[in-house]
């Protein structure tokens, strides 16, 4: 929330007041983290969910504005698909976070199968929800497609 200060208007509404605020950005920016479901719980420190974008070895630096984005995006292709491939070498395996979220995602998606299984879930419960904006909704698709 930009405003609680410019316009002295609640971050939340009356339902949602007693929600932890954060400030970032020096105070300008208010931050306030809402969940939904009771069915999981998330550490409320929003320093405990947020990603260091400095000094952070998993964060590349922005490549210099090129001419054409297009075509140097094009060009990038063959070396992406390969640190791709290379992230999944057994040598690579305890730093690659691919591999790690396709661990996480695999056991993740086992106990949801022996959940359901054991009936502990409603049959027509949501289990994996795919997500994508616009041209990224290629991969969405082809993973539904398999399923």
């Amino acid at each position: 929330d930009w405003g609680r200060r410019t316009y002295m208007t609640p971050a939340t509404s009356k339902p949602n007041e007693k929600l932890l605020v954060h400030e970032l950005m020096n105070g300008s920016l208010d931050v306030i983290l809402y969940q939904e479901s009771k069915a999981t719980t998330q550490d409320p420190r929003l320093h405990h969910r947020m990603t260091r974008l400095t000094r952070n070895r998993l964060i590349k630096p922005l490549r210099p504005d090129a001419t054409d984005p297009v075509l140097a995006d094009i060009r990038d292709i063959p070396k992406v698909c390969q640190s791709i491939q290379d992230e999944w070498k057994s040598d690579k395996a305890a730093t690659s976070l691919n591999r790690l979220t396709a661990f996480n995602l695999s056991r993740c998606l086992r106990s949801r199968l022996e959940a359901h299984i054991a009936g502990k879930t409603h049959p027509r419960a949501i289990d994996i929800l795919l997500t994508g904006c616009e041209v990224s909704l290629w991969l969405p698709g082809q993973v539904c497609f398999f399923f």
